[in-house]
Formats: structure tokens, C-alpha cells, sequence
């Protein structure tokens, strides 16, 4: 099982990584809950290592797992932050008083700007297609969750190489 993904928005368009689908469960005890015609019926149950994985301990998968939902939070908080950027940039759009008032013109054109080079370091706006990240270099969120892809790629503990990587996406 997984768990969930981070935050997305519509039209998002990524590299080599998929935000919408979270990290993989490790191995313990769960439970799970279904609500149906107003009753909620609970089953526990249990995810076990693989037991070929004769080199990889619970811890290296729970080292793993830690790091995937670090990366995926930091991931959310890029995406969410598009979101919201997008939302102040049509709030902006909507007030400005249309040539009445220069000087508020200038401001909101400004502020827009800034909205804009925001948000085009967080994430590449000019993807349109899957095609599209081949011709424009990738942007943080995709850089995140393209690294949260890397981390679990494979049953072991993360690398040390992709904690730095993390620590610097993230300053």
C-alpha cells in the first residue's frame, strides 16, 4: 500500500516523477476502514518485507520511507505555494482598475511580476505537454519529486547522497 501523494494542481506536468502517488507503506501493522451506507466496518493488516530482501532490514525501509515523506511534504509545500500564487495573481488581475489609476496599474503589474518569477522557480509554467520538460529545464517541485522517485527506487536505506540533495532542494 501507499500513502498519499502530495498536493497537486491541475495541469501540472512533471519529468520522471509522479507527486499524486505517495510513498510506500513499510512493513507493520495497519488498519483499514470503510464507511458504507453509514456503517464503518474495520480490518487490521499486516505488510510484511518482502523475505528475499535478505541484505535490507525494517529500518533501512523505515530510513526510506521517512526521507520519501520529507521529500513529498516539501514537495506539497512547492505545489501548494503555486496554488496560491495562482490564486492572489487572478485576485490581482481581477482589482486592477483597468487604466483608471495608473499609479494602482503599476503596482498591481509589479506585483505580478514578482508573483510570476515566484512561482516560475517552483515550477516550469511552460509545460503544456509531457513533451514539454525535454525543451525547458525542470523546476524545484519537479527536481523533489523526481529525488522522492530516486529514494525509492529499490528496497534499501536512502543514500547519503540523496539526504544532501534533499537538505539543499530545501534551504
Amino acid at each position: 500500500g501507499r500513502h498519499a501523494g502530495a498536493t497537486v494542481f491541475p495541469g501540472m506536468i512533471l519529468w520522471g516523477a509522479r507527486a499524486d502517488v505517495g510513498p510506500f507503506a513499510v512493513p507493520g501493522t495497519y488498519t483499514v476502514r470503510i464507511t458504507a451506507d453509514g456503517a464503518t466496518h474495520a480490518q487490521p493488516y499486516t505488510i510484511v518485507r518482502d523475505p528475499r530482501l535478505t541484505n535490507v532490514s525494517d529500518a533501512d525501509l523505515q530510513a526510506q520511507f521517512d526521507l520519501a515523506m520529507q521529500v513529498r511534504e516539501r514537495t506539497s509545500d512547492a505545489n501548494e505555494a503555486v496554488i496560491r500564487i495562482r490564486d492572489y495573481a487572478a485576485q490581482i488581475r481581477e482589482r486592477m482598475p483597468n487604466g483608471k489609476s495608473p499609479a494602482l496599474s503599476l503596482a498591481g503589474d509589479a506585483t505580478l511580476r514578482v508573483l510570476r518569477e515566484v512561482e516560475e522557480a517552483l515550477y516550469q509554467t511552460k509545460n503544456r505537454s509531457s513533451q514539454d520538460p525535454l525543451n525547458f529545464p525542470i523546476k524545484l517541485n519537479n527536481r523533489l519529486a523526481a529525488l522522492r522517485r530516486s529514494i525509492e527506487t529499490g528496497d534499501a536505506r536512502p543514500t547519503d547522497g540523496a539526504a544532501t540533495v534533499f537538505k539543499e532542494l530545501s534551504a
